[in-house]
């Protein structure tokens, strides 16, 4: 969770047909974040919730358990690029090439296995509040989610552990970009890349 972030949620009916209730959480937070102006887009899809989520996946980016990230992504699939690490950690740490050809692209359950294994034992945070916006028909391209979402980016994060201390760095700075599908709140697309050391 975000320092200084609270969730709160609430019951909201739906408004057509009064039958249907959505339990929907929205993430409240002291920092300007722009609001959709969308009127289609549901209840608790918001911007600050799409930051909450960023948040959620960087905390068990590094934790090296494949189950923890694959209940925030959407499942991958061969014609769609959800969750991308490119470079690859580890392949930055040794050479610091951001034009490497090392990525990894989760299109199965063993590419997110490597994604995992790369990110292990690092401790990810954001570097500040980054933008975002809520709204539909946000991604493009074959299998793009075009439903409501919010899209998140850039995303500037860094990264730490002993891997990064063995290097003789404090941190991997880093950026990335990516997509919030709603209602469900699964990364539809997450793109990461390390881009230099501190």
């Amino acid at each position: 969770m975000i320092r200084g972030m609270r969730i709160e949620c609430a019951q909201f009916h739906w408004a057509p047909t009064m039958a249907s209730i959505v339990l929907a959480c929205a993430c409240v937070s002291g920092a300007a974040i722009p609001a959709s102006s969308s009127a289609h887009l549901l209840a608790g899809c918001t911007a600050a919730f799409g930051v909450a989520q960023v948040e959620r996946l960087l905390n068990v980016l590094g934790g090296g358990d494949s189950s923890a990230v694959e209940k925030l992504i959407v499942t991958p699939d061969l014609g769609r690029d959800g969750l991308e690490m490119t470079p690859t950690l580890q392949d930055f740490l040794v050479h610091g090439d951001v034009s490497s050809s090392s990525d990894i692209v989760v299109h199965d359950p063993s590419d997110l296995d490597r994604l995992v294994l790369d990110a292990a034992g690092l401790h990810f945070e954001l570097r500040g509040t980054p933008a975002a916006s809520a709204g539909e028909r946000l991604q493009t391209g074959p299998g793009a989610w075009t439903g409501p979402a919010v899209d998140v980016g850039p995303v500037l994060w860094r990264a730490s552990g002993p891997a990064v201390s063995a290097h003789h760095h404090q941190f991997i700075l880093g950026g990335g970009k990516t997509l919030v599908e709603c209602p469900s709140g699964l990364f539809g697309r997450a793109l990461f890349s390390p881009q230099s050391f501190a």
